[in-house]
């Protein structure tokens, strides 16, 4: 008699979905993604940088989950890329094996203050993102390992992300400080 469980693994062994010899598990890898962004005129502007490991030949739909983003540029290793539109983001066309870099420009927000995006699956996403003004404070959410700075008259935030769905940018300008005159005291009889 055959435990059950050993039982189950004999018959993927025999039946179970046979891997083909050479043949990558995955058709591609999103390696890394870095975002630097920036606040000009009361916009959230941002360029993308992936960096995309093909295994697969032939072409290759590469699944961007970016949404709530309005795109002004995608190249592909410095060539113009191919976006279409699909479900809740956007799929890559790639084609040929290898590592490719593409570079993407955005912009995301459509409220004050605020600008929010899905992102695309990746272990390490990047992101400096610069607001004009000194002391600005910057919330990102969800909170990740994070620094604030000031680099002239700009605050910079900058923030190492792990895989998740989305980021949510909001920030609150200081107020400007107004230049304070002695009282006048008026006395009459």
């Amino acid at each position: 008699m055959v435990p059950y469980q050993e039982f189950l693994e004999l018959w993927k062994l025999k039946y179970g979905p046979k891997a083909e010899p050479g043949k990558p598990p995955v058709p591609f890898v999103v390696e890394s993604a870095t975002y630097e962004g920036r606040v000009q005129e009361g916009i959230a502007s941002f360029q993308a940088t992936l960096e995309i490991e093909v295994l697969a030949d032939g072409w290759q739909k590469v699944p961007l989950a970016f949404s709530k983003v309005a795109f002004e540029d995608v190249t592909v290793d410095g060539q113009p890329g191919v976006l279409s539109p699909s479900g809740q983001g956007y799929e890559l066309l790639l084609k040929g094996q290898g590592r490719h870099v593409v570079a993407a420009r955005f912009v995301a927000g459509k409220e004050y203050a605020t600008c929010a995006f899905a992102l695309p699956a990746v272990p390490l996403h990047k992101l400096s993102f610069r607001v004009p003004g000194k002391g600005t404070e910057i919330k990102l959410e969800p909170a990740r390992a994070m620094t604030t700075t000031n680099e002239g008259d700009e605050t910079v935030l900058l923030a190492f992300l792990g895989p998740q769905p989305s980021v949510q940018l909001t920030w609150r300008y200081q107020p400007e400080e107004v230049h304070k005159e002695p009282p006048l005291i008026f006395a009459t009889d």
